[in-house]
């Protein structure tokens, strides 16, 4: 069995080159249908009222269309646990979104396949204050702890700002899911981060 991410960067190499290596020259169907599947997402995210972080639905519209194109070739996801509990808003977006591409490529997911979509919708998303009940002790208890330690190293009083707590925990928990899901992706801008800031 091969991951995910394993299986979409075979497909894109396959679906980028044809059988002499050389590059496919009609990318604007690629941007037409990365369009398309970014429309999808978009407008089920307006409808819905779920919110994801910016950059978030090129990534993921990027990850649903070559996981799209992956099943049409009859490329499935072999996940050996799943979803056990979902979010109902995330998992009222993620019918939308793969109703959808259900029908515009011609395609029928599997409960992995919708898992796949769930999982990048939760591990991307904003959570507010309609969301506290999304934050584990555990992480309040590990925030609470990291502020202590901050006011004790700068004589500063965020420990008491319990705003400022539920915030941080809130702005932890797409990490959390990512983890959960090992669902984890670099940032593209690391390397500049390392110059520009003391690393």
């Amino acid at each position: 069995f091969r991951s995910e991410k394993a299986k979409r960067d075979c497909l894109v190499k396959e679906v980028l080159t044809n059988r002499n290596n050389q590059l496919i020259p009609d990318l604007d169907l690629i941007k037409k249908e990365y369009g398309s599947v970014r429309t999808i997402i978009k407008n089920a995210l307006i409808v819905t009222g779920y919110r994801v972080y910016d950059g978030a639905i090129d990534d993921i519209a990027m990850k649903l269309l070559v996981a799209c194109i992956r099943m049409r070739y009859g490329h499935y996801i072999n996940r050996k646990s799943g979803v056990q509990q979902y979010n109902e808003k995330v998992k009222s977006v993620a019918n939308t979104i793969s109703s959808e591409l259900e029908i515009k490529y011609g395609i029928k997911m599997d409960k992995d396949e919708y898992d796949h979509v769930y999982i990048q919708l939760i591990s991307k998303g904003l959570f507010g204050e309609n969301d506290i009940q999304q934050i584990p002790e555990n992480l309040f208890l590990l925030i609470s702890d990291c502020l202590k330690a901050i006011d004790m190293q700068f004589g500063t009083k965020f420990y008491t700002d319990i705003n400022l707590a539920v915030s941080l925990c809130l702005h932890m928990v797409p990490l959390l899911y990512r983890m959960k899901y090992n669902s984890l992706s670099s940032n593209p801008l690391i390397e500049d981060i390392k110059k520009k800031y003391i690393y």
